[in-house]
């Protein structure tokens, strides 16, 4: 997965992550069940999802608020709708029945 410390990441592999990520982030909203680790699993892929997004976005020149905390649902999907412009969507693709 994503590790920004590491040498940088060939943007097709960034692509493939964030869309797993983005799948997993999904999945935890949807899923009715609850379990103790629950919401700090998905605090953990919120901060994965979050950082390959800045990493994507500034690899393609894509702004984003200049902000050192968590995004805000409008500020995530607005990078996600400004990356798809550019040509790099970051949700996973839908297969046809």
């Amino acid at each position: 997965m994503i590790d920004a410390r590491k040498a940088p990441v060939p943007i097709e592999r960034l692509a493939t992550d964030l869309r797993t990520l983005r799948r997993w982030l999904d999945n935890y909203a949807t899923c009715p069940r609850t379990w103790p680790t629950k919401k700090t699993e998905w605090m953990g892929v919120l901060a994965r999802y979050e950082r390959g997004l800045r990493i994507a976005a500034g690899m393609l020149d894509v702004p984003v608020p200049a902000t050192q905390s968590w995004l805000s649902n409008e500020d995530r999907a607005g990078i996600e709708n400004r990356l798809s412009a550019a040509g790099f969507c970051v949700r996973p693709v839908q297969e046809e029945a």
